[in-house]
């Protein structure tokens, strides 16, 4: 003769469905995740980019040239000397301004991973939301 379980079907299902659902919550974290890692990934490239010899124009210091650059910073030479830059900030927080199309076209993309980021780590926010409510219906008696 089979016994019965101690818990109703409706109930099982019901953890199950919660279960279900909290898996599906931790993939979308870990593909937010990932999507952050690889869009990180090509803005580091984006900003290694050569763009030494380039015109550019500071509000203070007037015209100058781009003369070194590394993975974080440029160097730009104006007339009244030398002066370093945070990459790619200088630009996109408007203290230097270019007609370069090739770097205008850059930071616009820029920008637009700069929006996936902040959408990917929502959706991750909202995730991990999700799962603590899931839980806390899993489990009441841990509220």
């Amino acid at each position: 003769m089979a016994t019965k379980s101690a818990r109703p079907k409706s109930q099982l299902r019901s953890e199950l469905l919660l279960e279900k659902k909290i898996q599906e919550c931790q993939q979308r974290i870990s593909e937010s995740q990932q999507t952050i890692e690889a869009i990180r990934s090509k803005q580091d490239r984006m900003c290694t980019a050569d763009i030494i010899g380039i015109s550019v124009e500071h509000k203070l210091f007037g015209a100058g040239i781009i003369t070194e650059q590394n993975a974080t910073s440029i160097t730009v030479s104006f007339d009244s000397g030398s002066k370093r830059f945070v990459m790619p900030s200088a630009f996109l927080d408007g203290f230097l301004k270019t007609e370069d199309a090739s770097v205008k076209e850059r930071l616009l993309e820029y920008l637009s991973m700069q929006q996936k980021i902040r959408e990917a780590k929502d959706d991750i926010s909202a995730s991990k939301r999700a799962i603590f409510a899931f839980e806390a219906k899993r489990h009441p008696h841990l509220r």
